[in-house]
């Protein structure tokens, strides 16, 4: 019996299965574009904080080399996210190879918009979310 959702009968994706879902879904289209500019280290986006708390970790440490290597990795990875985005935008879609997102299912249609919130509101509710991650994590390594 084959199933009629896409998410579950197809497991791998090919980039270009992405072509044009920025104009078939513009809303899904920028918070994946948000999520590959945060992976990206863009700022304001969470993903610069990191990387910049990493790489100033590294340095004052004393490990310039492995925050050199790490610069340089960033910023060859830089490439591939946004060649990602201009898929999203500026390629044309294939017939019958696009993905139909008309049957995310439900589970994952609460999960994009709440990462996105947290991608997109740490740089301006950096000490809350710090707050409550420190006590997460407190929380874990205490039960254990």
């Amino acid at each position: 019996m084959e199933s009629k959702n896409q998410w579950t009968r197809r497991r791998v994706w090919r980039k270009i299965d992405f072509a044009g879902i920025g104009k078939r879904t513009p809303l899904l289209g920028f918070i994946f574009s948000m999520f590959f500019f945060s992976l990206a280290g863009i700022p304001p986006l969470a993903g610069f904080y990191s990387k910049a708390f990493l790489f100033f970790t590294a340095i004052f440490s004393g490990l310039f080399y492995i925050a050199l290597f790490s610069i340089l990795t960033s910023v060859c990875s830089c490439f591939y996210y946004i060649r990602f985005i201009r898929i999203f935008y500026f390629e044309k879609e294939i017939e019958g190879v696009s993905l139909q997102f008309f049957g995310i299912p439900k589970g994952t249609s609460y999960v994009i918009p709440i990462c996105f919130f947290f991608i997109a509101c740490q740089p301006i509710w950096w000490h809350a979310f710090f707050k409550w991650t420190s006590f997460i994590a407190l929380t874990l390594y205490l039960e254990t």
